[in-house]
């Protein structure tokens, strides 16, 4: 083992895998919304979504980024700031850095969130400590959810 030669992607395969949000919310009997037909959240699938307290965002394979798609990132921050989950960004080209600079990206994404290679962002992750939840959960007013938005402002 000490001869095999280092690689990150053989590091990342090496982990434990976790399950997707969509995975955890359909695991058991799903109960249906009498008024639009969408699984309903239930208290048990919504005590395994709080054990998410960081999503990886790997963007080598983002080769252009235009200000909607930076509008789309800060909006996907937003949304997971919301709810106590950190969003990390990791392999960012320096195109792309570049172009989320002049769309104020990191005026909402701190350069703490932003990595070299995906395993830097899973080791950080596992470091950090999640924050409490709050136990109460408000949703987004309509002013809340278009702040800062491009579109909003046209």
């Amino acid at each position: 083992m000490a001869n095999r030669a280092y690689s990150p992607q053989r590091e990342i395969t090496m982990l434990k895998r976790n399950m997707s949000i969509s995975s955890l919310t359909t695991l058991g009997s799903e109960a249906e919304d009498p008024e639009d037909g969408s699984a309903l959240m239930t208290n048990e699938n919504f005590q395994k979504l709080r054990r998410i307290h960081h999503v990886i965002i790997d963007c080598a394979p983002i080769n252009y980024l235009d200000t909607s798609g930076a509008n789309v990132l800060t909006h996907i921050f937003t949304e997971y700031d919301h709810v106590n989950i950190k969003l990390l960004l990791a392999r960012v080209s320096y195109d792309v850095r570049q172009t989320m600079e002049h769309a104020g990206v990191f005026d909402k994404i701190p350069h703490e969130n932003i990595f070299l290679d995906v395993p830097d962002a899973i080791a950080v992750a596992r470091m950090s400590v999640a924050l409490p939840f709050s136990e109460v959960l408000e949703d987004f007013s309509y002013e809340e959810a278009t702040e800062d938005s491009y579109v909003a402002r046209m």
